[in-house]
């Protein structure tokens, strides 16, 4: 990025923060948890992810002749680990009735997803990540289609994301990529289009970030409902269903199909 427009990226960054933080979980000035078992991390993001904890917790309910066993959590939570080795883990009786819908699956060394992914592991239960993130390109594309939506371009969109996480947690446009899931050149192009976007806003700025925040997330969500249904209806014998998302996603138990965006 050149100089000065980083400086205001940069500057602009702790606004950006304050609007989108909340809506992820992220657990701002959390004290560090006990370190899980698991891989140490690799990268910065992760080395940043390692260190905070926050809240969870856990309803049982029942639906559709299944038992949903929802996590609702902060990011990073060894709160949520106890949950899993405390509270879910000794209910499996019969592991073969089980299936686990976790919020970032793939990711090593988050406290919870750790736990839920040894527990998986020693007891042969079916695993799969549900969730759309809200900045990964289908969610974006889904909010572009509506009329609150169209006038934000994909770039811009990511663009957001991406600056708020570097300031935040010093994360690498490498290890960004990654987990928007495009490629380097793709995310530099959308940090430097976000730039000018900033730039553009004016004292409205926090308005328009909370829409955005609104658009998105609604967007992940509807997406992600589709998807825990679309795995319910893969695994109709799994009477018990465990669902560990964050906070803000925990709606989408439910598994209704994808409603209208207006």
């Amino acid at each position: 990025m050149r100089p000065r427009k980083q400086t205001l990226a940069l500057a602009v960054v702790l606004a950006i923060a304050l609007a989108l933080a909340a809506s992820w979980g992220l657990a701002l000035g959390a004290k560090p948890p006990a370190r899980a078992n698991g891989p140490a991390p690799t990268t910065r993001l992760e080395e940043w992810i390692a260190k905070q904890d926050g809240r969870a917790r856990l309803t049982v309910t029942q639906r559709d002749r299944r038992k949903f066993w929802v996590i609702a959590t902060e990011h990073m939570s060894s709160k949520a680990a106890a949950l899993m080795t405390k509270r879910v883990a000794p209910a499996i009786r019969d592991p073969s009735t089980w299936l686990f819908l976790v919020e970032g699956a793939r990711f090593q060394g988050v406290a919870e997803v750790d736990a839920a992914r040894a527990i998986a592991a020693k007891r042969g239960i079916p695993t799969f990540d549900p969730v759309i993130d809200p900045y990964r390109p289908e969610s974006i594309d889904a909010f572009r289609r509506t009329p609150k939506g169209a006038r934000f371009s994909r770039r811009t969109l990511m663009g957001i994301q991406a600056i708020r996480m570097m300031a935040k947690n010093g994360a690498e446009i490498a290890d960004l990529a990654n987990h928007f899931r495009v490629s380097t050149a793709e995310l530099e192009a959308s940090i430097s289009e976000t730039e000018s976007f900033v730039e553009g806003l004016g004292p409205d700025y926090r308005r328009t970030l909370d829409a955005i925040t609104r658009g998105l997330m609604r967007a992940s969500n509807d997406l992600s409902a589709h998807n825990v249904q679309r795995y319910l209806d893969a695994h109709p014998a799994l009477g018990n269903v465990l669902l560990m998302v964050g906070g803000i996603h925990r709606s989408i138990y439910q598994g209704k199909k994808p409603s209208r965006m207006r």
